[in-house]
């Protein structure tokens, strides 16, 4: 927040104290206006409402039910008189004020806001990030099985994914969404704000040629305040009426709960949040020939009895045909802790972890058939930690993260260095001519039956 404290005469009031108070938590921050009566406040805490006072040799100044945006500076001008200026016609009281600044000079590029007060109203039927990404008119979904969204038409890997101001992305490349895990990686009831920006230029943000989503979350104020919530949505009944239109899952369950507040008033908070999702999926239905599957293969069942019979006498578990089901669960942990260190300096810790478990059920179509030993359950592990430092001085707080590789990543990651190795030589790069061929490599990967 930032704007200019004058008099009844426009003249800037230099000294000027300027308390501002996040009504909620009850935490205030007092700035002093500098000689041309400006004052400017950082690390703020986004929504509100906030409640300003300006107090100076000329007298005081106050607005009530002031909103921070995230990600955007709200500019708000005070005028400080001995008393208001009213006038009184017929017993109707009449008060002038100036109106706030509504476009700004530092603005890079087109963005909007979703608040807390539209992510109550607006209708987000899978509770993912990229439903409520698509409410930015520039910004499109690509593709609803995979979750993609584009924006300007860009490719959905060009979008960079903050949460807290710590990038969210898939690094690896392994899931479609661009997350860097199989749902979503934050429960959509741990959210506060979001802001959606497009053909943003701003130098400091990077990875940014398609949409830069930022997604702050939420803390604890002075008051107890929580939610418990359930979510079902059944594929036959609440998808579509013609049974041709859908073959993915049967249903889709989520539940979870919230709780924050205080530990010490208007100083520390905290915040929890668990989330648990269960997506039935049946399994393909195949079968060898004479079987009662829907879809049958030209395999006769006695070949098949006959390979598990010779795997099995060189000691292998090959099991049977198929799989029970194709059922997804993903469980999402958050924790927060907020601090008011002193007026003017303000932490925050999250600790935030996504576990996820996938079935992989390979090779099944209509020449093919898999025992239940080719498939598997992908488990992914994502573990976060964020430091946040805010103060009101001219630097920017920069987030201190330690984030762990999911567990599948790192057992499939084989680097070609010794782990005992300290330093590696790499000669200096030659320039290749651009008709010469430059030199390759290649990496083979395996993995177990």
């Amino acid at each position: 927040m930032s704007g200019r404290v004058v008099d009844s005469t426009g003249k800037g009031v230099a000294g000027a104290t300027v308390e501002i108070v996040h009504v909620p938590s009850g935490s205030s921050r007092t700035v002093i206006t500098d000689a041309e009566g400006r004052y400017s406040a950082q690390g703020l805490r986004v929504g509100g409402p906030f409640d300003v006072k300006a107090s100076g040799d000329n007298g005081n100044a106050e607005q009530e039910d002031v909103y921070l945006k995230l990600a955007e500076e709200t500019t708000l001008n005070l005028t400080v008189a001995a008393a208001a200026a009213t006038t009184e016609l017929s017993g109707v009281t009449v008060t002038a004020a100036a109106p706030g600044a509504t476009f700004q000079a530092d603005n890079k590029g087109l963005s909007s806001n979703v608040s807390q007060r539209e992510l109550k109203v607006i209708p987000n039927p899978n509770r993912s990030i990229q439903d409520i990404a698509r409410t930015d008119p520039h910004i499109t979904l690509t593709n609803v099985g995979r979750g993609e969204i584009s924006a300007l038409g860009q490719n959905s890997r060009y979008n960079n994914i903050t949460i807290d101001g710590v990038p969210t992305n898939d690094s690896f490349g392994i899931e479609p969404n661009g997350l860097p895990s199989l749902n979503q990686p934050l429960s959509f009831d741990a959210i506060e704000e979001y802001n959606l920006s497009t053909a943003n230029y701003d130098v400091t943000n990077k990875r940014s040629v398609g949409a830069n989503i930022n997604i702050v979350t939420k803390s604890g104020t002075n008051d107890f305040h929580g939610d418990v919530y359930y979510a079902y949505t059944n594929a036959k009944d609440l998808t579509s009426d013609e049974p041709s239109d859908f073959t993915g899952y049967n249903a889709k369950k989520t539940f979870g709960a919230t709780v924050g507040g205080p530990i010490i008033k208007d100083t520390l908070y905290f915040f929890l949040g668990y989330e648990e999702s269960k997506t039935l999926a049946p399994a393909p239905d195949f079968g060898p020939t004479g079987s009662n599957a829907s879809n049958t293969v030209n395999i006769d069942p006695a070949d098949i009895n006959r390979i598990i019979d010779i795997a099995n006498g060189y000691g292998l578990t090959p099991g049977g045909l198929g799989a029970s089901n194709a059922n997804q669960d993903n469980k999402l942990y958050i924790g927060k802790l907020d601090w008011n260190i002193t007026d003017g300096h303000r932490a925050s810790f999250r600790y935030n972890e996504t576990k996820s478990d996938q079935p992989i059920i390979q090779t099944f179509n209509i020449n093919t058939l898999s025992l239940s030993s080719y498939s598997y359950v992908q488990q992914r592990d994502l573990k976060s930690y964020v430091l946040n430092l805010s103060t009101t001085g001219p630097k920017r707080s920069r987030p201190k993260v330690r984030s762990r590789i999911p567990s599948t990543m790192r057992s499939r990651t084989r680097s070609p260095i010794s782990r005992r190795s300290r330093s590696v030589s790499i000669p200096a790069a030659r320039p290749i001519h651009p008709c010469s061929s430059a030199p390759t490599s290649s990496a083979t990967t395996t993995r177990s039956a």
